[in-house]
């Protein structure tokens, strides 16, 4: 009897050195509350969706005329832009007036996220949703708010929201998931609530620690690249499905090239570059404040080195009067950077501090929008993975870190954070052991095995890169047709949809390609009009 006790003791000794494996004791629940980006819709007050935004085009030739003639002709022949710049606003104005926020950076004309999204939130407040097995899914709280809104506006409502779950379930804790925009919310939250109530944090593609497709455009850091267009073009296909207009792109393209191979684009360059710098500096405060830029959701998404910049472009250059008609949005604007943009590495830290496990998953292999300063940044197509990451060193796109880089990484120590593509250095992130990033995933792409990663951060305290090497390593390269990420090695890196070497090999073949593409069309559409005399 003696030695059948003294065997089931070593066994229960065993099983308490594998219970860092189970994430926590079986009488405790963790409810998981949830918040999306930017992706509900916006509703106006008679349930009209007025966010996305819908255009016809087939008004936007005319639409371009009026712009153009004579407006744009004026500004360019005798440097008066003024008309212009009107002409165009008024042309975008419409489109976003639905969805637009006032002055102050508030809902005037009764929009709003659906009443069903209300509901949904109040009854989830109320209800424990836990399941036969004492878990909580993924999704079971998701918060639904209104993302245009001020963060730390909102951060009182999800305070709310979590102070009800954890009454209504008996919950110690929960934790919490930043979703792309979502991430500017949850750390608006942690800024104003702390951490007493959160037990582990999950950011997934996040821009609330910056996005550059914003900061760039508010900020007016704008440059065009053939190359960047390129690779731009071949990662967005579905952009051009039109067959008849494909010739045209290709043609414009080929001739960019061109201009390389003669060495006319630096002359080029320099003259596209002054007209962004003039039509930005008077035009972006009039497009941004007709369009997103009273909505204080996508302000969060400004880089931290970008905000005065972007904040004196939009509002207080040029005598355009909107630092005064917009001051109590610019109030709101300024509340956010001050207490949460230039402390997100503080508050991230303090959550560490404060016990709570920090998983990042980031994404890459994608290329940024083809006119902006970032534009080479490694991307996810929509923000870079410097920024999602929250620190990862990356080489450019389409290049690798230099040699002397990952020797001088592995003399350190540190060479386990190289990604096989030599590409990612993750040895510089906030969190280096608990950062994921997955290459050949784009930024809109939420595929099932990212909830899965998402769902162990949650529920598996102390979870982390090397937890489950064989499933979730720190780098991952993603399989479209298998719906599924795969440890990243030296063999399966090259997930990208352009070859670099060919999109950096600016030919003559390839504009008489163009060319020859555009006679044969220009041929075959004057047969036909023979055909028909």
């Amino acid at each position: 009897m003696k030695k059948l006790i003294s065997v089931i003791l070593c066994l229960l000794m065993m099983l308490s050195l594998l219970s860092p494996t189970f994430a926590f004791a079986a009488d405790e629940k963790i409810p998981i509350v949830y918040l999306r980006g930017d992706g509900n819709g916006i509703y106006d007050a008679d349930g009209n969706v007025v966010f996305p935004v819908s255009y016809d085009t087939s008004q936007l030739p005319d639409a371009v005329a009026r712009v153009v003639f004579p407006h744009l002709v004026k500004a360019v022949l005798f440097n008066q832009w003024e008309d212009y710049y009107t002409a165009f606003e008024n042309e975008i104005r419409p489109i976003f007036a639905g969805c637009q926020l006032d002055e102050n950076g508030e809902p005037s004309n009764g929009s709003d996220i659906s009443k069903k999204d209300y509901v949904t939130n109040q009854k989830n407040m109320n209800t424990d949703k836990v399941n036969e097995w004492g878990n909580y899914g993924l999704y079971d709280y998701t918060f639904w708010y209104d993302w245009r809104r001020d963060p730390l506006y909102t951060a009182d409502l999800l305070n709310e929201y979590i102070e009800g779950i954890l009454k209504t379930t008996g919950a110690k804790k929960v934790s919490l998931v930043g979703k792309c925009l979502g991430g500017s919310f949850v750390l608006a939250y942690l800024s104003k609530y702390g951490y007493d109530d959160i037990r582990n944090l999950a950011f997934d593609s996040t821009v609330g620690n910056g996005c550059e497709k914003f900061s760039d455009i508010f900020s007016g850091k704008l440059k065009y690249d053939g190359e960047a267009l390129e690779r731009y073009k071949t990662d967005n296909d579905f952009l051009y499905g039109k067959e008849e207009e494909e010739f045209l792109n290709d043609f414009i393209l080929a001739s960019i090239d061109l201009l390389n191979e003669k060495d006319v684009i630096d002359l080029t360059g320099k003259t596209v570059d002054a007209i962004y710098k003039k039509l930005y500096e008077g035009l972006t405060p009039r497009l941004g404040m007709a369009a997103y830029g009273t909505f204080p959701g996508y302000w969060s998404t400004v880089t931290a080195e970008d905000y005065q910049t972007a904040r004196d472009l939009m509002f207080f250059r040029n005598n355009s009067g909107y630092a005064e008609k917009y001051a109590g949005l610019i109030e709101k604007l300024d509340a956010y950077d001050t207490q949460v943009r230039q402390r997100i590495p503080e508050i991230l830290a303090g959550a560490k501090q404060a016990g709570i496990n920090v998983g990042i998953l980031a994404k890459y292999g994608y290329q940024a929008l083809p006119i902006l300063e970032s534009r080479n940044k490694t991307s996810d197509i929509l923000v870079s993975l410097e920024k999602a990451s929250f620190g990862a060193t990356c080489a450019d796109i389409g290049t690798k870190l230099s040699e002397d880089y990952i020797a001088e990484k592995t003399e350190m120590g540190l060479g386990k954070y190289i990604a096989p593509d030599k590409q990612v250095d993750a040895s510089t992130c906030l969190f280096p052991d608990s950062t994921w990033i997955i290459k050949g995933m784009h930024h809109d792409n939420w595929a099932g095995c990212n909830d899965k990663l998402i769902y162990r951060i949650c529920t598996q305290d102390g979870y982390h890169v090397n937890t489950e090497p064989e499933t979730y390593p720190q780098f991952m390269v993603y399989s479209d047709e298998e719906n599924n990420v795969y440890p990243m090695t030296e063999e399966n890196c090259n997930v990208t949809n352009w070859d670099a070497e060919q999109i950096a090999d600016h030919s003559i073949t390839s504009y008489f390609r163009a060319i020859l593409k555009w006679l044969q069309t220009l041929f075959a559409l004057l047969k036909s009009k023979i055909g028909n005399c």
